[in-house]
């Protein structure tokens, strides 16, 4: 009986709702689920260059790997906004899921960013080659630049009041776009960004990526005395007591040392080969077993020959659940 009374209450109090012209809350159901999986597409965005076509392209120079990333909540729908600057520091862009797809939704210089979701606000700023200045307004689809102040010149004493000012597109006086400022910043409570480098850890922790963190035996300056395929197994074998670790070229790696000098794990079906110079994120071309085997072969006989097992080449081994992802030869 109370079952059925509190449904009548309730469809009434939702008649009279839509009756008078009062809002109307949903809470969708499952929107913690959807909230999560707004992240992990962010995080497929920020480990993939295929699915960062489009979204992340304006920085098409920079590896993804040299990105750093924040999550805010800026409309404060529960749904987060992903932001992102890379490695040249001058830049800073906003990704928002919009009609079931991230979109680059707006962004501006980087250095002093911050954003007030009560108000809807996302503030960008910079010093670099002058004080640039932006407020963007977020409406759920795209943010709008409300006002800016930029001078090319800021930096030096004779022309630091040289400011431009604009409101909404259009240029004005200083008076009017403090104003403007002063309205649109009332009660604005700031919250300041926790950026995050752009690593498979990174992603898993703050993004629900589903990647696994892939382990990496690598050698330096080691002559390799055994690289042979067998199997779907790929044996190595170092002149080295210890397989030690090298710099990964992507920086999401775990840091590895193992006292054995063989290491045996079996080949993935997609295994890269690639070739890697030493301090570049990015493969500079592709390398075949065979090659990589004969070049590796002709260093350690040189070796033998002259006494001495060092080796310009490092290969770095990467394995994920327990299987080589990749192989790269990496040279100086």
């Amino acid at each position: 009986m109370y079952k059925r009374i509190r449904k009548s209450v309730c469809l009434f109090l939702s008649v009279i709702m839509i009756l008078t012209g009062m809002p109307v809350i949903v809470q969708a159901k499952g929107s913690t689920v959807h909230a999560k999986k707004v992240k992990q597409v962010y995080a497929k965005i920020l480990s993939s260059e295929k699915a960062a076509e489009g979204v992340l392209d304006m920085f098409a120079s920079s590896a993804l790997t040299t990105y750093q990333f924040a999550l805010i909540d800026l409309n404060k729908d529960g749904v987060s906004e992903l932001v992102f600057t890379p490695d040249d520091g001058y830049h800073v862009n906003v990704v928002a899921y919009v009609n079931g797809k991230a979109k680059c939704v707006g962004g501006g210089f980087a250095g002093g960013e911050s954003y007030y979701p009560n108000k809807h606000i996302f503030v960008s700023s910079t010093w670099h080659m002058g004080n640039y200045v932006s407020y963007y307004k977020f409406n759920g689809k795209e943010m709008k630049e409300v006002a800016s102040k930029y001078n090319e010149r800021a930096d030096m004493v004779e022309y630091q009041d040289d400011y431009t000012y604009q409101v909404n597109g259009k240029t004005v006086t200083k008076s009017k776009y403090e104003s403007c400022i002063n309205k649109l910043m009332k009660g604005a409570k700031k919250q300041e960004l926790k950026w995050h480098k752009n690593t498979v850890t990174n992603r898993k922790k703050y993004l629900n990526s589903p990647e696994t963190v892939a382990t990496v035996y690598g050698t330096s300056g080691d002559c390799i005395s055994t690289f042979s395929r067998k199997n779907g197994k790929l044996t190595v074998r170092a002149t080295d007591p210890i397989f030690r670790w090298t710099e990964s070229a992507d920086g999401s790696s775990n840091v590895v040392k193992t006292k054995t000098k063989r290491l045996c794990y079996s080949l993935a079906e997609n295994c890269k080969w690639n070739v890697y110079n030493v301090g570049e994120s990015k493969p500079s071309g592709k390398i075949s077993y065979t090659n990589l085997k004969k070049e590796l072969r002709n260093e350690y006989l040189e070796a033998v020959k002259n006494g001495f097992y060092d080796s310009p080449t490092s290969v770095h081994i990467y394995v994920r659940n327990n299987k080589i992802v990749e192989v790269r030869a990496v040279y100086p």
